[in-house]
């Protein structure tokens, strides 16, 4: 049981990794797959400080310190921009839901097409968003049994050495989500900007008001499946019954009297020749 479990997420985070990477791509951002999958840019590489001529460590540590707290600070405004646009995102959704049966009752085509396209719009940012907070765990700095068998100095130099390592990270995780944010803002305004061109397109030509009572009643009376569902299925032939007494004659009535007889009226003359014999 816990291998298929295993199994279907697997499945799933590739599913989404692999609309998130066709999706920046298209957007016009140069990410790789691996990028995709390690939830942030693995192209730079940490390189640390040589910190053994170095004439101010205490300096150099409240700046590395100072570094990391700015790298989290940046972190924070790029999530609550995520969070603006998720929230509008699933609204202008329970929207839709409520407005999308008047525009799919359209019979043209043009109309339903893009309005679709929209909608895959809206939703292809939403996984994008969905995505943004599947994010690897953050790097702190931490002390390990090495470093504290360390001097003061030597101590300093790891210490600050491990707050840049820490902000690199912390980078390199933060331009990976501001580049989703990017993408699935512009998914979200291109959805946007198609919905709305087709519900100002529908309402300003549409035909005829479809809830005009007149027109539904006319509509139902032209609909042969309603007239067929309405009148029903037709039945078997029944038995022939039986066949009723014949009833009895009435009476003959009287026979009337005979009228008069008209005058004869005069013999007309005979036309033609008669031949001889």
């Amino acid at each position: 049981m816990q291998r298929i479990l295993d199994c279907m997420f697997y499945a799933r985070k590739f599913v989404v990794d692999c609309i998130t990477f066709a999706s920046i791509r298209l957007y016009g951002l140069e990410a790789t797959f691996k990028d995709i999958q390690n939830r942030g840019y693995i192209q730079r590489e940490f390189v640390k400080l040589k910190l053994d001529n170095s004439k101010d460590l205490d300096t150099l540590f409240v700046l590395a310190k100072d570094q990391h707290k700015n790298a989290q600070d940046r972190r924070e405004q790029v999530t609550d921009k995520a969070k603006t646009l998720i929230t509008l995102n699933s609204a202008l959704l329970a929207i839709l839901a409520a407005f999308l049966p008047k525009v799919t009752d359209s019979p043209s085509l043009w109309i339903r097409l893009p309005m679709y396209g929209g909608v895959l719009l809206l939703l292809d940012a939403l996984v994008i968003l969905w995505n943004y907070y599947d994010i690897k765990g953050e790097t702190s700095p931490k002390l390990q049994q090495p470093e504290v068998e360390l001097n003061k100095i030597d101590l300093k130099k790891s210490v600050v050495n491990s707050y840049l390592r820490c902000q690199f990270d912390t980078d390199n995780i933060t331009d990976y989500l501001a580049d989703l944010y990017k993408t699935a803002r512009f998914y979200f305004f291109f959805g946007f900007i198609v919905i709305f061109i087709i519900f100002s397109t529908s309402y300003f030509i549409r035909p005829y008001n479809h809830s005009d009572p007149k027109n539904v009643i006319q509509e139902l009376r032209s609909d042969p499946d309603l007239i067929e569902l309405l009148r029903g299925p037709k039945g078997e032939k029944g038995e022939r019954g039986e066949q009723g007494p014949k009833g009895d004659a009435g009476l003959q009535g009287q026979r009337g009297p005979k009228g008069e007889r008209g005058e004869k009226g005069p013999k007309g003359d005979r036309g033609g020749i008669t031949p001889k014999q």
